[in-house]
């Protein structure tokens, strides 16, 4: 139990000042589009294009830790399904930081499909959505259109309407914390007890190669907390000791999209149909992405 405790305290440390960080650009975001035209009208294109929110999220620093939150305004412009998932998505997945060291580490080919592949799945998946939607909300209407979720604190008397307006930024700051705060915690300490029961020898076992491999590769990736680009030297570390390339590549794709901090909290931001979905396309496209790659390289 000591040892879990450390590790989450651990987590802890990493995770407060890039969540943080993520709570007051929401919180700041809200504010402005909720008094600038200019800001609402930029925000709102984003909000309804699935390529400008792909790579509105590629642009971002940060871990899924940070951008997550940002979903929340989005979701007030009315994003539909497949830009809020293609945000979500390529946020987590191409972070300056990751995409540099990708290149550095790993060289030109590993670094152009770390990049290219993602948009392109990420862009039929978003695409899909906007024409297939419907069928993951019969009842009609955009995830924007329907009734918010607790962490956008709409429903709650002090904290103003959907749309945001007469909401000041510390009333959508003191919101999420009070609603994604508790979240974030618990979803660390699931991950500090995976992280210290799972052992290290096993894993470097099982992914050494085989269809298998990829499979422990995705399971490795969801108890993993990395911050933005932390998943690179891992990913280095674990080519060294003889992890097969292919393995290796859906591990780096997993661990920065399926950690169970973000799976925990993802429910509370866009609902728990499209988390559903969100975690089926990373577990098929980390699998899938990471056989192609062992094939080119």
């Amino acid at each position: 139990m000591l040892a879990i405790w450390n590790e989450f305290a651990r987590f802890v440390s990493d995770a407060a000042p890039a969540f943080a960080v993520g709570l007051v650009l929401s919180a700041g975001v809200q504010w402005l589009v909720a008094r600038s035209h200019w800001a609402a009208k930029a925000l709102s294109w984003v909000a309804q294009s699935v390529p400008g929110a792909a790579l509105a999220g590629a642009a971002l620093p940060g871990c899924s830790i940070t951008t997550v939150p940002l979903a929340i305004p989005l979701k007030r412009q009315g994003a539909g399904d497949g830009p809020l998932l293609a945000f979500i998505i390529t946020s987590a997945l191409l972070g300056p930081a990751s995409i540099v060291l990708t290149f550095t580490m790993f060289g030109p080919v590993w670094g152009v499909l770390r990049v290219a592949l993602p948009l392109i799945a990420v862009c039929g998946l978003g695409w899909g959505l906007q024409r297939f939607g419907e069928k993951l909300h019969p009842e009609g209407g955009n995830i924007g259109e329907a009734s918010c979720s607790s962490a956008c604190g709409c429903g709650s008397g002090d904290l103003g309407s959907c749309s945001g307006e007469g909401r000041s930024f510390w009333a959508s700051l003191l919101s999420m914390i009070r609603n994604l705060v508790p979240v974030l915690l618990l979803g660390l300490l699931a991950a500090a007890a995976a992280s210290v029961l799972i052992g290290k020898e096993q894993i470097e076992q099982w992914m050494g190669g085989g269809v298998w491999a990829y499979l422990v590769a995705v399971m490795a990736g969801i108890p993993a907390y990395v911050c933005e680009g932390g998943e690179v030297p891992l990913t280095a570390a674990l080519v060294t000791m003889g992890v097969g390339v292919g393995p290796a590549f859906t591990f780096m794709q997993a661990s920065v999209g399926t950690c169970l901090p973000t799976l925990m909290m993802l429910p509370r931001l866009i609902g728990v149909k499209l988390t559903v979905a969100y975690l089926a396309f990373w577990l098929v496209y980390s699998v899938a992405s990471g056989v192609l790659v062992g094939w080119i390289l």
